[in-house]
């Protein structure tokens, strides 16, 4: 009886001995992914900063009429997509979204350069018309991003 009451023992302390290591594993884990949260939190937050201060730019240079309107809301429209994920709370840049999709279609860079004189001609009235049609309401909304932020 004396063996089973030393092999018991032994048994509750190597069970107590594996519980505490199990247990500070565990809280070694939990701090790791904690600590991943946090680090995917600071990329995401500087991510965000770094579109921020490039849709600030956009802008900007929209304003000062440095960048054609079509290409200021395509621009635009890609960052806004990435900081407002919400359809619903885009509703305050429509005119950035309408011109974009009215223009999206249009050939671009190399597409464009392949184009005929006449077809890129057509495209660039097409593409004024529409810049001239959602100009305020595209101009109204890059001052609100210069001035109240984007949100």
């Amino acid at each position: 009886m004396n063996n089973k009451l030393w092999l018991l023992i032994a048994l509750l302390v190597i069970s107590a001995v594996l519980l505490v290591v199990a247990l500070k594993l565990w809280r070694k884990l939990k701090a790791r992914e904690q600590s991943g949260l946090q680090l995917q939190r600071q990329k995401d937050q500087q991510r965000d900063e770094h579109l921020e201060k490039s849709l600030g730019l956009i802008a900007q240079t929209t304003l000062r009429d440095d960048l054609p309107l079509a290409e200021a809301a395509i621009r635009a429209k890609l960052l806004l997509d990435h900081l407002i994920p919400d359809e619903g709370a885009r509703q305050k840049y429509q005119a950035i979204y309408a011109l974009h999709d009215a223009t999206e279609h249009f050939a671009r860079s190399d597409d464009r350069q392949a184009l005929s004189l006449q077809a890129r001609t057509e495209q660039d009235l097409k593409r004024q018309k529409l810049e001239a049609l959602h100009r305020e309401g595209v101009l109204a909304c890059m001052r609100s991003i210069l001035e109240q932020g984007f949100r």
